[in-house]
């Protein structure tokens, strides 16, 4: 009986909320892809310009270690 109480309650909890479209979690997850390529982009970026910083670094000490 008990068992029977909590799955009607879980059946009205899921009738209260009911489901997003789905263009709209089609259109969340395009947004978090994008996030995330840009993410990657500036990544990029700093690796580009550190990359630089270290180049600069050589010429001024060639005798420089990176470790």
């Amino acid at each position: 009986m008990y068992r029977n109480r909590s799955l009607a309650t879980l059946d009205d909890n899921i009738m209260a909320y009911p489901s997003r479209p789905e263009e709209e979690e089609e259109e969340e997850e395009e947004e978090e892809e994008e996030e995330e390529e840009e993410e990657e982009e500036e990544e990029e970026e700093r690796k580009k310009e550190r990359k630089k910083e270290r180049k600069k670094e050589r010429k001024k000490d060639p005798f420089l270690i990176n470790i």
